[in-house]
């Protein structure tokens, strides 16, 4: 008779704690606590710790104390996870960006966004993940945003701007990483954007094209960042950002959530605005054609005149 192998109580119990140290400390510090820390969201060590309560409910120390510790984690989950509608001050220099992963469709996201210039009015558009979009498709998307000049970048990106575009440069495109930088001039100025998609695999190591991301930075000043970047704003790798850019994070209304469809698991795509310019507001929208989030930034833009 083959014995069936168990593992102990109180290696599961160790294990849930490990969870957590990775979570809150050790983070993706290093490439193995990193594969930990993509896999297991905050709501799923959530869900994993109630497994726990049961499988201790007759143990009375254990089971009070991960109860306490699941209350705590939950009002810090909802404490960070949730915010409020900032209170806008509109001014004559507000406006707004669209950002959107559209999940490899064709035509389908066009009567959405069309929607959202018709409402929002963007000054900005970007799309990742439009590997699909041929040129004949891309002809429909010109004629139905006659009002944006519409380009496609390496990496399946389109970007659409009312100002001209300028210039583009693809800072790199391979099976990791795809980042454009986008110029525009209007009559405030140029204004430099940075698109990004990063590989989605929790195994592919983050470091090196965030590297790549913050050299960049170093030389080239940028006024925007739209990125899928398939990493959770919890990382380390978006710290390194906030001595200059502002992330639009705290200013979303509801969930800041923006992956998968809408479900609190992992906030993925983000907009990052140069700490020049005054972030506003942030709208999170879900629709049924993709598995990300469609994100408008609204914004108050700086003259970017050179003197």
């Amino acid at each position: 008779m083959i014995k069936r192998f168990k593992i102990p109580k109180i290696l599961i119990l160790a294990g849930y704690f490990v969870l957590i140290l990775i979570h809150f400390f050790i983070k993706d510090y290093f490439y193995l606590t990193g594969i930990v820390f993509y896999a297991f969201p905050l709501l799923g060590i959530i869900g994993f710790g109630i497994l726990l309560v049961i499988l201790f409910i007759n143990n009375e120390k254990i089971f009070e104390f991960l109860t306490l510790l699941l209350f705590l984690l939950s009002i810090y989950w909802w404490y960070h996870s949730f915010h409020f509608e900032p209170k806008v001050i509109e001014t004559d220099n507000k406006q707004t960006v669209l950002f959107w992963n559209i999940a490899k469709q064709k035509d389908r996201p066009l009567s959405i966004i069309s929607k959202h210039v018709d409402t929002d009015n963007p000054e900005f558009i970007g799309l990742v993940e439009a590997d699909y979009i041929s040129d004949s498709i891309f002809e429909i998307y010109k004629d139905k945003l006659q009002n944006y000049n519409l380009i496609q970048l390496e990496g399946d990106m389109i970007f659409g701007s009312k100002a001209p575009i300028t210039n583009v440069f693809y800072v790199g495109v391979n099976d990791d990483y795809a980042i454009n930088h986008i110029s525009v001039s209007n009559g405030d100025g140029a204004f430099e954007i940075l698109m990004i998609d990063l590989y989605g695999s929790p195994l592919h190591n983050k470091k090196p094209p965030f590297e790549i991301i913050y050299n960049y930075l170093n030389n080239h000043p940028i006024d925007f960042i739209l990125g899928d970047f398939n990493t959770p704003y919890e990382s380390v790798y978006f710290r390194k950002l906030e001595s200059d850019f502002e992330s639009f994070h705290g200013l979303n209304t509801g969930l800041t959530y923006t992956w998968p469809k809408g479900l609190p698991l992992y906030e993925l795509d983000q907009i990052w605005i140069s700490k020049k310019h005054e972030a506003l507001k942030l709208q999170k929208l879900n629709y049924t054609i993709s598995d990300h989030s469609l994100l408008i930034g609204h914004f108050n833009m700086t003259n970017n005149k050179q003197n």
